[in-house]
């Protein structure tokens, strides 16, 4: 795990040294440890040059986790339910490690539309659905992930100071969802709205994203109501108690 790990920030190839530099093992453990992942297919030879990349197989197993993911199937109606309310590309995001992965998406059916692919990731700092998944965080966690991260700026108005970032973990906390415009990409308008377990632990966040002009804070308070009704709705199908949606509903109102 801790060669594949290597290739996780690569964005490459890797030789044996560099492995070795990486990992803090021998080189002769490398070598050995890479012969064994080329022949289960969970690396590759580049060939003459003696660098790695990864493996057909480790394709083969990120489809089979988005498509035997539970929470994914159980979502996916409510995602579809909220496209045909806003016409807008809606997709959701769970939190592993310090980064958030797309595991579902339903895309708009506009000629301009936003369309992302699933199993991308993002650092979970990042934008209204970072955001949001963050909020399930104590706030030393997140000052903590936030130290180990240092938020890099993807547009202009990217948010990457901590206290900032903070605020809005807060703020999505309040109000049970946030809105962010082009965190990562230019021109993008997003709301995200926070799922929870039957624990009120946030487990995943789905965010309504499209082109900023069209979809704004004017147009998203149009369908804000029902936006939020259909993430309860998926909170109580959770297990999430009503009484536990109401007491938080009464805080937030406080």
């Amino acid at each position: 795990m801790s060669v594949l790990d290597c290739f996780v920030t690569a964005k490459g190839s890797l030789g044996i040294s560099e492995l070795s530099r990486l990992t803090g093992l021998s080189k002769s453990t490398v070598h050995n440890l890479v012969a064994t992942l080329v022949q289960t297919d969970l690396l590759a030879s580049d060939g003459s040059n003696r660098r790695y990349r990864l493996g057909s197989k480790l394709v083969q197993l990120g489809n089979a986790f988005v498509e035997s993911t539970d929470l994914r199937d159980l979502v996916l109606p409510t995602l579809t339910e909220i496209r045909d309310l806003t016409d807008e590309t809606v997709t959701l995001h769970v939190r592993v490690g310090n980064e958030r992965v797309l595991i579902a998406q339903v895309v708009s059916t506009q000629g301009i539309r936003r369309v992302l692919e699933v199993g991308a990731t993002r650092p979970v700092y990042m934008g209204a659905v970072g955001t949001v998944l963050m909020s399930g965080m104590s706030d030393e966690e997140v000052l903590r992930l936030l130290e180990q991260e240092h938020p890099k700026r993807l547009t202009a108005t990217t948010v990457t100071d901590p206290r900032r970032i903070l605020e809005l973990v807060e703020q999505a906390r309040s109000d049970g969802y946030l809105i962010l415009n082009s965190q990562s990409e230019d021109g993008v308008g997003a709301i995200a709205l926070p799922i929870h377990d039957h624990r009120g632990t946030v487990v995943a966040a789905i965010v309504v994203s499209g082109p900023v002009h069209r979809w704004n804070a004017e147009t998203m308070a149009i369908h804000l109501e029902r936006m939020k009704a259909l993430a309860h709705e998926v909170d109580r199908r959770l297990g999430r108690r009503q009484e536990a949606v109401d007491a938080a509903a009464g805080a937030k109102s406080l």
